[in-house]
C-alpha cells in the first residue's frame, strides 16, 4: 500500500498487487510518477485505488542518498498526511510538494527548505503569518527569515543555524496560532 498525493483528488491511497514472482515493482518513495488506477469494484467513491502501471516521471534519488534528508521529507509528507483532506486546493499544494521534495534532494539546508514549506502552507491557508509570525520575530530574525524567504535554499549554506532557530519559533507558532498539525 502506497499513500500518493494527487494534484487532482489530494490524498489516495494506492494498493499494487504483487506477483508471486517478485517481479511486480512500485515507485520509489518520493518519485513523482503518472499513474493508471482502477477503483475498487464495491465503491467508487473512495480514495482508494489499485496501481495498475506507472511511469516515472522524476527520480529524486537523492532524497534516498541521506538519512537527514529522507528525514525531513518523511515529515513533510506526514504534515500532508496529517492535514491534506483538509486541504482544498489541491493543485497548489501539489506543486508546493514537488518544489519542496525538490529542493530538499539540492541543498544542505534542509531547515530553510522546512521554513519555506511551512510559511507557504500557512499563508495558502490564509493565516496571518506574514503580519503576526513575523511582527514576534526579533529585528535580526527578521532580517534573516526574510532574507531566508527571498533565497533558494541552495544559497543558504551560511544560515544553517539561524533557520534551525528560525523553524523552532514558525513551528511553536503554527501550533499555537492554526489548525495546522506540526507535531
Amino acid at each position: 500500500m502506497l499513500t500518493a498525493f494527487s494534484a487532482e483528488e489530494g490524498l489516495v491511497f494506492l494498493f499494487k498487487r504483487m506477483s508471486a514472482k517478485k517481479t511486480s515493482i512500485v515507485p520509489d518513495l518520493f518519485d513523482e510518477i503518472v499513474c493508471q488506477t482502477k477503483p475498487p469494484e464495491s465503491s467508487k467513491n473512495t480514495p482508494i485505488h489499485f496501481l495498475q502501471n506507472f511511469d516515472v516521471l522524476k527520480h529524486r534519488t537523492g532524497i534516498a542518498t541521506s538519512y537527514e534528508k529522507l528525514c525531513v521529507s518523511a515529515e513533510i509528507a506526514k504534515i500532508i498526511k496529517i492535514n491534506g483532506e483538509n486541504i482544498d486546493e489541491k493543485q497548489s499544494l501539489f506543486n508546493l510538494l514537488t518544489k519542496t521534495f525538490d529542493a530538499i534532494e539540492s541543498t544542505q539546508n534542509l531547515k530553510a527548505v522546512q521554513i519555506k514549506f511551512l510559511y507557504l502552507l500557512t499563508k495558502e491557508q490564509g493565516y496571518a503569518i506574514k503580519e503576526d509570525f513575523f511582527q514576534s520575530l526579533s529585528s535580526d530574525d527578521k532580517t534573516t527569515f526574510t532574507y531566508i524567504l527571498k533565497n533558494p535554499a541552495q544559497n543558504l549554506h551560511d544560515y544553517i543555524q539561524q533557520a534551525e532557530n528560525i523553524y523552532i519559533k514558525l513551528k511553536r507558532w503554527i501550533q499555537t496560532n492554526t489548525d495546522i498539525i506540526v507535531e
